[in-house]
């Protein structure tokens, strides 16, 4: 377990550089935090420390975000898929999603509101925790 302190959204962005440096292929990543607490731009230091050039925005209304790799910065590396399950309230939309095609040895998950489709996810996973602590301050978990 390590644990991060961020005062500013630049931190947490620059902390999910860091985090992703120790990612492989085929890495499942649970995002926690309220809404709000800095999932997505801790998502966008992420994509761009595995070679994702384009703007990465929140999967809130599209459910899944699926980024091809520009740098090939990890050998194998084919894309990172972001998912937010915020607004899914059935197992059957999971279902017609096809998410357990997206969990491969080419890609890396980040999934957001993972608790609704537990019985969907692979046995193993990482997760990184957001708390808020005041406005401007949060307190990172990554458990690998």
């Amino acid at each position: 377990m390590k644990k991060f302190y961020s005062k500013s959204e630049k931190e947490t962005f620059q902390i999910g550089i860091e985090i992703a440096k120790t990612f492989v292929c085929g890495d499942v990543i649970l995002l926690n935090g309220d809404l709000g607490a800095g999932k997505t731009n801790l998502s966008k230091g992420i994509c761009e420390s595995l070679g994702v050039k384009k703007i990465i925005t929140s999967p809130t209304f599209t459910i899944v975000n699926d980024y091809e790799i520009g740098d090939k910065i990890l050998i194998g590396l084919e894309r990172v898929v972001h998912f937010d399950f915020y607004r899914i309230e059935s197992s059957d939309e999971f279902y017609n999603l096809g998410i357990e095609e997206y969990f491969d040895e080419n890609s890396i998950s980040l999934i957001e509101w993972h608790e609704k489709a537990k019985e969907f996810l692979p046995s193993k996973t990482k997760s990184i925790s957001i708390k808020i602590l005041s406005e401007n301050e949060r307190e990172i978990i990554f458990e690998d």
